[in-house]
């Protein structure tokens, strides 16, 4: 139950516009999972998977849309060892290629997080520009004193107070910060895998240019002996 909790949170996290730096009207690209006659599509939590069997099976996310200018293709992936055998996942042995055979990358769960950083910097700087214009707009409350043709007077003024303004500065950049932690905690990791264990996280997989109106990419997942493939086609929407 624990690591359906983490599938529905993981899916969410690859909703197309999470930390996509896209344009407010952006044009999606669709994806189309290709089942090969050893897969098939099973649901968790409603949430639809590419499931290849072996001694360990191995589930993909099936992205329908990807925005554009997008340069990474981000799959979830779950591991399920039904064997009496430990098996162990090397991201470092994951390849992925394009349609003509030419090599994409995997990244690296560090490179995933340096790619992450880069596209919330915009945001960061935003959120403290934000924060040093509340400031410099800052007021309070001003007390004034004196005489006037013998008579004593005093009194206080109040100013724009911008606290609200700052704390809720404060909290977007807390919250911004806490998403992308909580993110880079679901990356796909080296993991060992004992017997009736599971195991899921993201991986990155870099696409090309689009040079053409469809393209395919494949990621290749070995475990043990075995490796499970998984084919994309990557297309331009049809024109209206």
């Amino acid at each position: 139950m624990r690591l359906f909790r983490s599938l529905k949170f993981l899916f969410f996290l690859l909703a197309p516009a999470f930390f996509s730096g896209c344009a407010s009207n952006p044009t999606f690209l669709t994806v189309i999972p290709q089942k090969s006659e050893q897969q098939e599509f099973v649901y968790i939590n409603g949430q639809e998977i590419l499931s290849s069997s072996g001694a360990v099976s191995v589930g993909a996310s099936t992205v329908r849309n990807l925005p554009s200018d997008s340069e990474y293709l981000q799959l979830g992936l779950m591991f399920v060892n039904g064997s009496d055998t430990s098996y162990d996942i090397l991201l470092d042995k994951f390849s992925a290629h394009d349609q003509d055979g030419n090599a994409l990358k995997v990244l690296t769960p560090t490179e995933q997080a340096v790619e992450v950083d880069d596209k919330v910097k915009g945001k960061r700087i935003g959120l403290a520009l934000q924060g040093f214009g509340a400031a410099l707009q800052d007021t309070g409350t001003a007390t004034h004193e004196g005489t006037i043709q013998g008579n004593t007077y005093s009194g206080t003024s109040t100013y724009h107070d911008n606290s609200m303004e700052k704390a809720q500065i404060q909290n977007n950049i807390q919250s911004l910060n806490s998403t992308v932690e909580t993110e880079k905690s679901f990356y796909l990791q080296n993991h060992t895998l004992f017997p009736g264990q599971a195991h899921a996280g993201i991986i990155w997989v870099a696409v090309p240019t689009m040079q053409q109106a469809s393209y395919g990419i494949s990621l290749e997942v070995p475990v043990g002996d075995e490796v499970h493939s998984f084919l994309y086609l990557i297309s331009s929407p049809a024109p209206n």
